[in-house]
């Protein structure tokens, strides 16, 4: 079909140790304008146009696994896609009722230049992308991408291994 598609897809993720050392407020403010306040401001911009076309719509939040449990590395980006997904789950309750659906995808380790250099066995972005537009074909409110489906099991099992296995991610 011809339903008009915002992805939220940009992030930036600064590796820091830097809270004691070398704190960078331009980094920090750079993460949350990019990762965070951008996405906020255009689902709003575009949730209310698309509400105007009468027509099936999406809006797609690129969040991550360390949404759910974050890194010893990147506390901000950890933070900024913990808050992205709420904002998602919170804008698809105000949304109820209307054509525009909201998803909240979780993503592993995405091969992408962002990650170049970090961690083995990352998921193809073509293969995530494929995944992702399975899941809003299917309107599936939280989209679990390749080893990120294991998560909602894994979390009510046993959240102190998740947070092991994730906190000391590349």
């Amino acid at each position: 079909s011809n339903a008009s598609i915002l992805i939220n897809n940009a992030g930036v993720q600064h590796s820091s140790e830097h809270w004691l050392n070398n704190f960078s407020l331009e980094n920090t403010l750079t993460e949350v304008q990019t990762n965070l306040i951008t996405p906020v401001l255009l689902s709003a911009l575009f949730a209310k146009a698309f509400h105007k076309q009468n027509q099936p719509c999406a809006i797609v939040n690129i969040s991550s696994a360390l949404a759910i449990a974050p890194k010893a590395q990147a506390p901000v980006y950890c933070a900024t896609k913990a808050a992205l997904s709420n904002f998602s789950q919170s804008l698809r309750y105000q949304l109820a009722g209307t054509l525009v659906q909201v998803n909240d995808v979780i993503l592993p380790l995405v091969d992408t230049p962002m990650t170049r250099g970090r961690g083995a066995n990352k998921l193809p972005a073509a293969q995530a992308a494929q995944a992702i537009i399975k899941g809003i074909t299917q309107n599936r409110p939280t989209i679990y991408v390749g080893k990120a489906k294991y998560l909602p099991w894994l979390m009510r099992i046993s959240p102190s291994l998740v947070a092991r296995i994730l906190q000391g991610a590349n």
